[in-house]
């Protein structure tokens, strides 16, 4: 997490956007903020990630992988 005074807030999303555009919960975006799988920054108390950060995340497959 970083800290930034120049930014252009038409480029970043609040937590519950970025729940509401990836379909789970704040409660979710936040773990991935904490494990370090989505890039945000933090101003005045706020946490916004950037388009290009969301665009970049990819998924991992949920459960245990497979057997061969």
């Amino acid at each position: 997490m970083s800290t930034n005074n120049n930014i252009k807030s038409s480029d970043y999303l609040s937590i519950s956007q970025v729940a509401k555009i990836r379909g789970v919960t704040r409660q979710a975006i936040s773990k991935l903020i904490k494990k370090g799988k989505i890039e945000c920054v933090k101003i005045g108390g706020h946490i916004l990630i950037h388009k290009d950060d969301l665009i970049k995340f990819k998924p991992g497959y949920p459960g245990r992988p497979r057997k061969k």
